[in-house]
């Protein structure tokens, strides 16, 4: 285990991902007895400003239908995403 900072780190963007992908429900984070993020259930496009504010600064929403589905969201800035590094090592 890391330190407290960074494993609450984690749990804060794990728990920001869970809210953004069902805005529909209600989500607080409490570490020791303090209210640390609260989500009241709310549009996408409201959730993503209390979310994020450089996501919600530069998110486009976006929208594209075929006759077997509909796909509706927002796509933020490329810069804003993080990158993640796989280090494949073969011996």
């Amino acid at each position: 285990m890391k330190s407290n900072g960074v494993e609450m780190s984690h749990i804060t963007e794990e728990f920001q991902r869970i809210a953004l992908a069902n805005p529909s429900i209600s989500f607080s984070l409490i570490q020791e007895d303090e209210l640390v993020l609260d989500m009241p259930a709310a549009k996408l496009s409201q959730r993503i400003v209390i979310s994020s504010e450089k996501l919600s600064d530069s998110a486009c929403s976006c929208s594209g239908r075929t006759s077997l589905l509909r796909i509706t969201g927002y796509i933020g800035r490329p810069e804003l995403a993080k990158r993640n590094v796989v280090n494949n090592s073969f011996s």
